[in-house]
C-alpha cells in the first residue's frame, strides 16, 4: 500500500514538473516573439536616450 502511494506521489510531482516546464517554454516563446516585434522600438528608444545624454553632456 505504501509503495502504491509513493508511486502515485512521484507521478503527481513529475506531472507538476512537466506542467511548469511547459509554462516556462511558453513564456520563453512569448518573450522571444515580443522581443522580435519590439526590437525596432527598443533600438530607437536607446538611440534617443544616448543622443540626449550626449547632448546634455552627462
Amino acid at each position: 500500500m505504501t509503495e502504491d502511494r509513493a508511486l502515485r506521489r512521484a507521478g503527481v510531482s513529475g506531472q507538476v514538473a512537466v506542467e511548469w516546464l511547459m509554462v516556462a517554454g511558453i513564456l520563453t516563446a512569448v518573450a522571444i516573439v515580443l522581443t522580435g516585434l519590439l526590437q525596432p522600438v527598443l533600438v530607437s528608444a536607446v538611440r534617443m536616450i544616448a543622443r540626449s545624454v550626449r547632448t546634455v553632456g552627462l
